[in-house]
């Protein structure tokens, strides 16, 4: 292997700014934190903080946002695939924040148009387009591979199936992935093809800064072998084109969940690759971290390895990217300073050996001849020379020896010829039966992580089910109990309101009866006051009359005094008098017997009314002393009904209400129990399509055992098989006529607007798949 001597090895970094995007035209409108320069070196940043100033940075070449596809492929990437082409590695990858351009830049918008597709495709296009102009002596074998690390972990975007693939080492091949699903090529179509098949199964999601935000980082490797059939020499050229997912500040991508975990571990790859050419450039460390992350792993040869290497930065000029473009920027300046050392990558064949044995024996001929004529000469000069007939027999012996060494040498080489071609082919035969052997062994493992999957399928089949009847079990005893404890208060309900009902009849009849008492009980109390004020006001009436006539008579008395007392010389008169005032004393003490006998018969109605009254009353207490155990009885009766009531109502109220949440519960239950049945129902079909799917899967299980069972006896039959599979070696000639091939750029180039080519390219694509 033969170290390259053409100028430096360090690093290409290309920069390239992509235009202002609308959301950030809406943030800050149209400015710019980034100057160009003429020179196309050089970008100056024009800080906006607080303790910005005025940045600057020299790359190998600086693109401006008006920047076009071929402009950047014929700086960036063209000299790489040179290389390839001259047996050289080749890395070509891209860095960047998220949406700064970097998939754009590598794969394009649209890979089948000239204008506007990235750097991958159109590397594709010139490994073809030189096969086609170079030495039909040359023979080509061209292989596509297709992989993405995401979560850490590496996945063949060829072939899904093959997940968390292994990165190996070893002294031939350098660092590899172990399994990686390879596929053999012989035109362009057929890599557009498989880049459309990896790159739909790659892994993207929406951020608020990319609504197709790569979320992986995505490795294409093309392998370029050429064999010269003149003097087969060999040599071997690898391209890695690499487009790494973009850093990510979660305040402005807005990721969560599960973006959010993807979010974390691009920037600790990132960081990781980042410490790798810090390792790389500081001239300090003597550890280079590659092991630190699968990335930088893969990446080992392309950085400060065996390869060419090419750095393609993406930055937004906008002010709201500022500080992600200025990272970037650093990070690109830091990568120029690594050291490459690339070597072409020369495999000596077996023919290329034969030919160099045969120069050896021609060597060895000539010297021969040379030997013999300058002992002609040494003799022919008078030099002493061995002796003819010693040197005769030690020729004879000599030519005997080489004679029998010639022929062994002959036969050694006849049988090393043998020896190698059957060498050959049974390293081929061992070669084809490993991967065989590895095929099947995958294609085993795979069986039983199906089986395994099954099985598990059916565990989790069966506990739903288990889970399901328990739960419907669970749900009907709970709706019994539901049941139960409805009609019980129904029946306690209609309970309750016959009492309720009896005692109000009993507290109603009470009440007519005490109303009854208390009307008699306030109509005999009325006539008794009536009578008794109708004789008060007699004997007051009475009183007053007799009052009068007495203070008449007094005044009488006082008048006859009166004329007694001027008439006292007056014998006559007052003889006259005295008899007047006899007469009068005696009318009036007449009157006065029998005011006095009338006030006795009054005082004895008087007396005897109050005797009524008295009697009366003693009758009323009587009656109300009476009336008073049974009043008392029916009044505690009646307090105790008036409770009995109260509680009654409120107990009913509480009924009601109680019935009324029973019906609203009845109806929620009875609803519940139609959607149960709907659910049960659902939850029968279910499991009928379930158990009618394990049946099958059974079947299935049934026919891969026996399939497994069977599969060493087909093995003959599979290697027939996979011999015009589409992993056989495809050789291109050099030099040939790929006009009538789609690896054309003119075909490749109409095929946008060509439903024929479109066509034959799902054509194609089927045929691969399958």
């Amino acid at each position: 292997m033969a170290e390259d001597d053409s100028g430096s090895n360090k690093i290409r970094v290309i920069c390239r700014f992509r235009p202002i995007s609308e959301k950030e035209r809406a943030l800050v409108s149209d400015k710019q934190v980034c100057e160009f320069p003429n020179d196309n070196r050089t970008v100056i940043i024009n800080q906006q903080s607080e303790n910005g100033g005025i940045l600057n940075f020299n790359y190998d070449y600086v693109f401006t946002p008006t920047s076009r596809q071929e402009d950047v492929y014929n700086i960036a990437a063209k000299p790489i695939v040179e290389a390839v082409m001259q047996g050289f590695n080749g890395t070509v990858f891209a860095y960047g924040q998220t949406s700064s351009g970097k998939t754009y830049t590598m794969t394009g918008s649209d890979m089948y148009d000239p204008e506007y597709m990235g750097v991958i495709p159109r590397m594709v296009s010139t490994v073809f387009d030189k096969i086609a102009f170079i030495n039909a002596k040359i023979e080509f074998q061209v292989k596509v591979s297709y992989c993405e690390i995401y979560m850490e972990k590496i996945k063949d975007l060829l072939d899904p199936r093959r997940k968390n693939l292994k990165i190996h080492e070893d002294r031939a091949r350098g660092v590899y992935i172990a399994e990686l699903y390879e596929e053999y090529v012989s035109s362009g179509s057929e890599v557009y093809t498989l880049m459309k098949i990896g790159t739909d199964n790659r892994e993207v999601g929406s951020t608020n800064m990319n609504s197709k935000s790569s979320r992986s980082h995505s490795i294409f490797i093309l392998t370029v072998t050429q064999t010269n059939s003149t003097d087969y020499s060999a040599k071997t050229g690898k391209l890695y084109l690499v487009d790494l997912a973009g850093s990510e500040k979660v305040g402005k991508t807005g990721a969560a969940g599960k973006r959010l975990e993807e979010a974390k571990t691009i920037n600790k790859s990132l960081t990781m690759l980042g410490n790798v050419i810090t390792a790389l450039t500081d001239g300090k460390s003597t550890h280079v971290p590659y092991r630190d992350s699968k990335l930088t792993r893969v990446l080992q040869d392309s950085l400060g390895g065996n390869s060419k290497t090419s750095l393609i930065i993406t930055c937004s000029p906008s002010p709201f990217n500022e500080a992600e473009t200025v990272s970037t920027l650093r990070f690109g300046n830091r990568a120029k300073f690594i050291k490459n050392r690339p070597k072409v990558n020369r495999e000596h064949t077996i023919n290329e050996l034969k030919i160099l044995l045969s120069q050896a024996r021609d060597e060895i001929a000539k010297k021969d001849r040379l030997i013999i004529a300058l002992r002609k000469a040494m003799k022919n000069s008078g030099i002493a020379v061995v002796d003819e007939e010693l040197l005769k027999e030690e020729d004879d012996d000599d030519e005997e020896e080489i004679s029998q060494t010639n022929d062994s040498i002959i036969k050694g080489s006849d049988l090393y010829n043998e020896l190698i071609m059957e060498i050959e082919d049974l390293k081929q035969k061992l070669a084809e039966e490993t991967r065989l052997k590895t095929k099947h062994k995958i294609h085993e493992e795979q069986l039983e992580e199906e089986n395994e999957q099954m099985r598990n399928d059916h565990e989790f089949i069966y506990k739903q089910i288990a889970d399901l009847l328990a739960k419907k079990n669970l749900i009907d005893i709970q709706l019994r109990e539901k049941e139960d404890v409805v009609e019980k208060l129904t029946i306690t309900n209609e309970y309750l309101q016959q009492e309720l009902n009896q005692e109000i009849d009993k507290k109603l009849a009470l009440q007519s009866k005490l109303n009854e008492n208390q009307e008699e009980m306030n109509r005999f109390n009325k006539n008794v006051t009536q009578r008794l004020t109708e004789e008060k006001k007699i004997l007051e009436e009475k009183f007053l009359m007799q009052k009068e006539k007495t203070k008449k008579l007094i005044n009488e008395i006082e008048k006859i005094q009166r004329n007694l007392k001027s008439n006292l010389n007056d014998d006559a008169k007052l003889k006259i008098i005295e008899e007047s005032h006899q007469q009068v004393k005696d009318r009036w003490l007449n009157e006065k017997k029998m005011l006095v006998l009338e006030i006795n018969i009054r005082v004895k109605k008087i007396q005897e009314l109050q005797v009524v009254i008295d009697s009366a009353a003693e009758k009323y207490k009587a009656l109300e002393n009476t009336m008073s155990d049974g009043e008392r009885s029916l009044k505690r009766r009646s307090d105790t009904l008036e409770r009995s009531l109260e509680q009654l109502s409120l107990m009913y109220h509480q009924l009601a209400t109680q019935k009324s949440a029973l019906k609203v519960d009845n109806q929620v239950c009875e609803r519940k129990i139609v959607r149960l049945n709907e659910k049960n129902a659902n939850n029968e079909k279910l499991i009928k399509d379930q158990t009618e799917k394990i049946a099958k899967l059974e079947q299935e299980i049934m026919e891969i055992t026996k399939r497994t069972t069977n599969f060493e006896e087909n093995n003959k039959m599979t290697i027939e098989s996979l011999r015009y599979s589409t992993r056989i070696k495809k050789v291109i000639k050099g030099g040939m006529d790929f006009e009538n091939m789609f690896t054309s750029k003119k075909s490749l180039s109409n095929s946008t607007d060509s439903d024929k080519n479109k066509e034959e390219e799902k054509d194609l694509e089927g045929q691969l798949l399958l």
